[in-house]
């Protein structure tokens, strides 16, 4: 595992540039810094916001990074010559989210100032200003088309916009509490909201319908994404753990979460309706992979399988049938 500890304060985004050689990251120190994948070394430090930066994204060609800061502005660096190409103003309070279009011609913000944003990349002009939200927009993405903008609000609420006409198509509610992460499926036909509710829910971009809740986590979910076949979710927490879904149409969620990583060394793996629970020592977790299947494959210390355990209806009734653990 590559350690990154340049930042000297809080880092509030990150994101992978299109290749995957390099990470941006958005600090509460004011900066945007660049880091090689494969060294680890920071290979740019990027300063013109005066507050923290909240939010960072690369262009779809990797030769920009957008931010958005708590100064209120939207800012365009250019990756080679490490300069800041525009700052984008218009913003009455805090840049909490930014992203690229997938043609990489426009940006959208969301903000404090409970709107929703696009600009112009190469002129810098705001192209749309978009109101509905009564509080802060604490995420938004592009669909995969670029056709509309998915936004999520601390007025509890998702909201789907056209970005041709600027207006709202949609309004999805059934959160009971601020919806602080939101995007679309690859494929552009349903939406992932993650809430201060504690749960994960799935929308259809059609019908605007709650086509799944997917309950687990005991506090706030920060951040969700699908994968990019789109047939899981990911899902972080203040409760201390990322969860892994299916994003299937079975609301049960022994079914849904593929498995649950805790802080103490726990794990909790779930397939086919049933419960597997085992223990996995903590300073071991950075080496495991995730499949969706009864396998946890590390980096090479230990393998993990499951299939010849005898399944109990608590964690103490679980025999071991046969050694499967191998060093």
């Amino acid at each position: 595992m590559l350690m990154i500890l340049n930042h000297t304060v809080t880092v509030s985004g990150v994101a992978f540039s299109p290749n995957g050689a390099q990470i941006v990251s958005g600090s509460a120190d004011n900066t945007v810094r660049i880091w090689d994948v494969t060294t680890g070394n920071e290979v740019m430090k990027l300063e013109g916001h005066t507050q923290w930066v909240q939010s960072v994204a690369f262009s779809p060609n990797g030769a920009q990074i957008v931010s958005g800061s708590d100064d209120n502005t939207v800012r365009i660096w250019d990756v080679t010559t490490e300069i800041e190409v525009m700052k984008l103003k218009g913003h009455t309070k805090r840049v909490q989210s930014v992203a690229f279009s997938p043609n990489g011609a426009q940006i959208v913000s969301g903000s404090g100032d409970n709107t929703v944003r696009t600009w112009d990349v190469t002129t810098g002009n705001e192209v749309m200003k978009l109101e509905g939200h009564t509080e802060q927009v604490w995420s938004v993405a592009f669909s995969p088309n670029g056709a509309q903008i998915v936004s999520g609000s601390g007025d509890n609420t998702v909201r789907i916009w056209d970005l041709i006409t600027g207006n709202e198509v949609m309004k999805l509610e059934g959160h009971s509490d601020e919806v602080n992460s939101v995007a679309f499926s690859p494929n552009g036909a349903q939406i992932v909201s993650g809430s201060d509710d504690n749960t994960v829910r799935i929308w259809d971009v059609i019908t605007g319908n709650e086509v799944m809740k997917l309950e687990g986590h005991t506090e706030r979910v920060w951040s969700v994404a699908f994968s990019p076949n789109g047939a899981q979710i990911a899902s972080s927490s203040a409760d201390k753990s990322m969860r892994i879904w299916a994003a299937t149409t079975d609301n049960d969620m022994t079914k849904n979460a593929i498995w649950v990583h805790q802080e103490d060394g726990w794990v909790v793996l779930c397939e086919n309706s049933h419960l597997f629970l085992f223990w996995y020592p903590p300073e071991l977790h950075r080496t495991l992979l995730t499949a969706p299947c009864l396998h946890i494959i590390s980096t090479g210390q230990t393998h993990l399988e499951l299939n010849p355990h005898t399944l109990g209806t608590n964690w103490q009734s679980i025999l071991l049938q046969s050694d499967t653990i191998s060093q």
